[in-house]
């Protein structure tokens, strides 16, 4: 763990710390220029906006490779029925575990919580759902999640500039293509939304994907 920390703090230090320097920089530039060059203003705001989104996309990936801290004290399982109760309220929840649970691969189990907390964060900002339900499918190869809403739903094509966590669905993907799996979203204005994550338990290097994943990701 302290090892952990201590690569996590390197790498906060050589990205964010720069990218974050670059941004006040920038920003600094826009406002010296503000009164005698408008043009340039608006080349460094963008700039500025470029460099955020770069290193909130860092962000992401550095918290998506630790282990999540609900982990080290309770199944996945448990793990994700204390985050979908969390979400409970003015949103009716339901959680389904189908299969025979079992311990998974630290970064598997670390993925599929990620991408079930990015998933239900959406919900909560965006969706204006009355109703998710969360599935966690343990199959021989396999284990899936399905996140299913009835909310506002949206265009998944205009995603990467909308509201709905556009860099979140990026890092989710991103993340389960680099484990051999694939993540599907299906939504539509005013059809709700379903997030579908497939990750591969076991996967031999350069061996062949389990059935199902290939076709989710085509």
């Amino acid at each position: 763990m302290v090892g952990e920390r201590q690569r996590l703090a390197a790498e906060l230090h050589d990205t964010l710390t720069q990218g974050f320097t670059s941004i006040v920089m920038q920003l600094e530039a826009a406002h010296a220029s503000l009164r005698a060059n408008r043009p340039k203003v608006s080349r460094d705001i963008d700039a500025a906006l470029a460099t955020a989104r770069d290193s909130l996309a860092e962000i992401r990936r550095l918290v998506w490779a630790l282990r999540p801290e609900a982990l080290e004290r309770e199944s996945l399982v448990e793990a994700l029925r204390s985050l979908v109760w969390r979400l409970d309220g003015p949103v009716r929840t339901r959680t389904v575990v189908t299969g025979e649970a079992r311990p998974l691969p630290t970064e598997v189990e670390t993925t599929v919580l990620r991408a079930a907390q990015e998933g239900l964060a959406n919900v909560r900002r965006h969706a204006a759902a009355c109703e998710v339900t969360v599935t966690l499918s343990y199959m021989d190869d396999l284990v899936a999640l399905d996140i299913r809403d009835d909310g506002d739903g949206f265009d998944p094509d205009g995603v990467a500039t909308g509201p709905h966590g556009g860099l979140g669905l990026v890092a989710m993907r991103e993340r389960a293509l680099a484990l051999g799996g694939a993540m599907d979203v299906e939504s539509a204005p005013g059809e709700g939304t379903s997030v579908a994550l497939r990750l591969p338990v076991h996967r031999p290097v350069g061996g062949p994907e389990p059935a199902g994943v290939g076709a989710l990701a085509r």
